[in-house]
């Protein structure tokens, strides 16, 4: 009997993931979750050059921290490249809040 409700658990836990994965997958990500989902990821990025294992665990911790998939941020730099100055704009946006992580972390250090 308590086998029989452990798989039923099993089976409605993995059923509420799945089903929660498809509703994420129809989640639209705006320009500003955009900005700050790249700018996490750079830095991630730049924190972890030596330890591809450490730096993918990380990037999937964001992703599912911001309730977004890698496919949704794939195909939103899709879209932006049908967009080119929507693209720059944004662009701007990720440079100028990378540069005040660079310039607070200097400021920081001394």
């Amino acid at each position: 009997m308590i086998n029989r409700t452990l798989i039923v658990i099993i089976i409605g836990v993995l059923t509420l993931s799945y089903i929660g994965q498809l509703f994420a997958e129809d989640k639209q990500m705006t320009d500003e979750d955009f900005v700050k989902l790249y700018v996490k990821l750079a830095v991630i990025a730049e924190k972890n050059l030596t330890d591809s294992l450490s730096l993918k665990e990380k990037q999937d911790k964001i992703f599912s921290e911001m309730n977004y998939t890698k496919k949704q941020f794939d195909n939103y730099i899709y879209s932006l490249d049908e967009d080119p100055e929507r693209w720059a704009a944004i662009w701007d946006e990720i440079e100028k809040q990378l540069k005040n992580i660079s310039n607070d972390s200097l400021s920081t250090e001394q």
